[in-house]
């Protein structure tokens, strides 16, 4: 049980997208099943950083029992298991605020299932143990995000998801160049295998090349500048509980690309990559703050502030 333990926080999500989807014409009990379905995943999200927290061990699933580097493998370490636990406490509270909006969205018969997705995607994407899944994770996290921001109430929902998918797009092809260049080289895409390996051959020529174009891409993923103006417009367009949940734990996926770069990737590669990032952060820092006493809209004033404190945490 311990070991599939990392799978059902992805994995009730997902089901509970495709139960509500059966759910679709009655709107109220769709509601309030995927507010239980993400209730149900919060407590095993618990129960995974509890176990990892009291064994000191991370747990891993083998996905068909293939062991790495042939398999694919989920792992849930101690910050996997804290990001998760944040995440699914961000969306949970979301699900229960979108039962009692306004919002003419929420009516939709695909919103709450959309949101079960986004869900998902942003779960396996920080439990994932090889590189190309998250890159899976993360289309899957996009394509509900992008959903979601344009069948919005506001009338630039549509120009803002187009923005919101294009950038996620120049990310994910970033993002596939150096699964690609990392798999060219090493013949494995699992990250735990990697680190081994490139911390016994660290000066082979592609590793920089890998380094750049995943800082890149989590980046983007985190709306860190250069790669800040999607934000803004995508997070005020959005549905009022998809925007809490974009500006509170899904840029967070970033962050967390960020910090398995730099402490499990590319520890040699890491005092550069970190300097870079705290130069973005300052300025984000900066901009976001002034970006926020600008404006006169309290969501985009929200989206501005989390891109000043995004820079705090590169920082």
């Amino acid at each position: 049980m311990d070991n599939h333990l990392v799978l059902l926080p992805i994995v009730i999500p997902l089901t509970g997208a495709v139960v509500g989807l059966l759910l679709q014409r009655w709107q109220r009990e769709q509601a309030f099943w995927t507010l239980g379905t993400m209730f149900t995943s919060l407590v095993t999200s618990v129960l995974l950083l509890q176990t990892v927290w009291q064994t000191g061990d991370p747990i891993i699933f083998m996905s068909g029992g293939w062991q790495a580097p042939f398999g694919i493998s989920l792992v849930g370490d101690l910050l996997a298991a804290v990001m998760v636990l944040m995440s699914q406490t961000g969306l949970l509270f979301g699900i229960l605020y979108g039962i009692g909006c306004k919002d003419k969205v929420a009516s939709y018969p695909t919103f709450y299932p959309l949101f079960l997705m986004l869900g998902t995607g942003l779960t396996g994407a920080m439990l994932t143990g090889d590189l190309f899944n998250l890159f899976v994770f993360a289309e899957l996290l996009v394509i509900s995000g992008t959903v979601l921001t344009a069948i919005s109430d506001d009338k630039y929902g549509t120009e803002a998801a187009y923005k919101y998918f294009y950038i996620s797009l120049l990310a994910a092809v970033f993002l596939l160049l150096a699964c690609g260049t990392l798999y060219v080289t090493f013949g494995t895409l699992n990250m735990a295998d990697l680190a081994d390996r490139i911390a016994a051959n660290g000066d082979l020529p592609l590793i920089p090349v890998a380094a750049a174009l995943l800082v890149a891409t989590f980046m983007i993923k985190g709306a860190a500048f250069p790669f800040h103006f999607w934000q803004p417009d995508f997070h005020t367009a959005a549905p009022t509980p998809v925007h809490a949940v974009l500006s509170s734990v899904v840029v967070k996926l970033g962050i967390y690309g960020l910090i398995r770069v730099t402490t499990l990737l590319f520890p040699v590669q890491a005092p550069l990559i970190q300097t870079i990032l705290v130069v973005a952060g300052v300025v984000g820092i900066f901009y976001g703050s002034l970006g926020a006493i600008g404006t006169y809209d309290a969501k985009r004033m929200l989206a501005y502030s989390t891109m000043g404190q995004l820079g705090f945490i590169l920082v």
